[in-house]
């Protein structure tokens, strides 16, 4: 579930890495997008966009924004 919850774009800047394959290359710059699992706030951000999501929907689907509040 974490890997489907997007990043604000003004926080991708605090998860960054950096790879390379071998000690021979140079280095490669990624910023992770998604959530990352084994964060802190990982667990707190997955309900609160479950949260957000059933608050969205409430009108047009109301059964099942009562379930996913719940």
């Amino acid at each position: 579930m974490y890997r489907m919850v997007r990043v604000a774009e003004e926080d991708t800047d605090f998860q960054r890495l950096l790879w390379r394959s071998t000690p021979d290359e140079p280095l490669r710059h990624y910023k992770l997008l998604r959530l990352t699992f084994g964060t802190a706030c990982a667990a707190y951000l997955a309900v609160k966009s479950l949260q957000r999501l059933a608050d969205d929907a409430k009108f047009k689907y109301p059964e099942a924004a009562t379930i996913t509040k719940k």
